[in-house]
């Protein structure tokens, strides 16, 4: 949330990146609950922005692209949005549209 920034730290964050990408890959990739498949995709949205947010501040370039691509996940995300058919949530769709679009904007 935009008040809170300024009001916590994550410069130890890159440390676990790759855990934590890992993790929630592996949980979007088989849960068949959509609540934990909308979540799962929020977090990485919010983790790609935060992280593009600390890039600007440091000048240094992003991690997050290469690990996304290491652990398949955007892949694994569009293949879990597909199995849930054409009445998929609107929350999901526009999570899933924020991330990629997060995403694109990373140098």
């Amino acid at each position: 949330a935009p008040w809170l920034r300024g009001h916590y730290d994550l410069t130890q964050l890159h440390l676990f990146l790759n855990n934590i990408v890992e993790h929630i890959t592996g949980l979007l990739s088989r849960t068949e609950c959509c609540q934990l498949l909308l979540l799962c995709t929020a977090c990485l949205v919010n983790l790609v922005r935060e992280l593009e947010l600390e890039r600007k501040e440091d000048t240094k370039s992003s991690d997050i692209v290469p690990v996304i691509t290491q652990h398949r996940t955007v892949e694994r995300l569009l293949d879990a949005v597909k199995r849930r058919g054409p009445n998929i949530s609107v929350f999901l769709q526009e999570q899933t549209a924020s991330l990629l679009a997060s995403l694109s904007r990373v140098p």
